[in-house]
């Protein structure tokens, strides 16, 4: 007769590890898949990340890189500078014929005017006349602490706005600063064009190239080197 099959061997399963003491269980909780990150384990980065910065005393975080020794980058408050109090400014007015100040004259109040035509006088010479509202005049001496460059006069009944000094226009009135900066930067682009007209005359009148070089030496401030003939017109205008 036949031997009756041999039964399959039971299969017992292993105990799991026992868990440290005081640890939590190790391995999936009953009924529940296993935590990504068991709790107290470190997150590794995933590959090609940089890892977090570690956190710095004071709370903040470390430069990347581990450039520990960058400094840190902090806003610096502007240094008060002690505001000395001026006047406001005050409402002026004038009959026609009124000179509003003198060339050479030594005095720093500001002008705007508001209302009126004024003409500016050069070594006697009208320059311009101006009637624009809101136009600056005195502008150069008060800025500077220098004599008057021309003279103003009233062509007809004007008011002005009058400001002590520089700093009472920028204590009292900032706005009108911008409109200073474009007065200048305007008469500064006009005399460059006045000059450059000047040199294009000296040339098409085929003024001797003596006299050019004369001229372009007294624009930059230098002394001109006239010959003995002219040396005299030159000591006139004051080189």
């Amino acid at each position: 007769a036949a031997a009756p099959p041999l039964a399959a061997p039971a299969v017992v399963p292993k105990a799991p590890p026992a868990p440290p003491q005081g640890g939590p269980p190790l391995g999936p909780p009953p009924g529940g898949s296993a935590p990504a990150h068991p709790p107290g384990a470190t997150q590794a980065p995933p590959q090609g990340a940089q890892a977090a910065a570690p956190p710095v005393p004071g709370g903040s975080v470390a430069p990347p890189g581990g450039a520990e020794d960058e400094a840190e980058v902090v806003a610096i408050a502007p240094k008060a500078r002690p505001v000395r109090e001026t006047p406001p400014p005050k409402q002026w007015r004038c009959k026609a014929g009124k000179t509003i100040f003198q060339e050479d004259e030594s005095s720093f109040d500001i002008f705007i005017l508001e209302e009126g035509k004024v003409e500016i006088i050069v070594a006697e010479e009208r320059v311009a006349v101006v009637s624009t509202p809101g136009v600056v005049l005195g502008e150069i001496g008060a800025l500077l602490k220098r004599p008057r460059s021309a003279a103003v006069k009233a062509l007809t009944p004007c008011t002005f706005t009058v400001y002590q000094d520089f700093e009472s226009l920028m204590q009292h009135d900032p706005d009108k600063l911008l409109e200073v900066a474009r007065t200048l930067a305007t008469r500064l682009a006009d005399t460059n064009d006045k000059i450059q007209k000047v040199f294009g005359i000296l040339y098409q009148a085929k003024v001797k190239d003596e006299v050019v070089d004369n001229v372009a030496l007294a624009l930059q401030g230098k002394k001109p080197k006239p010959n003995q003939k002219d040396k005299g017109f030159w000591a006139k205008l004051g080189f």
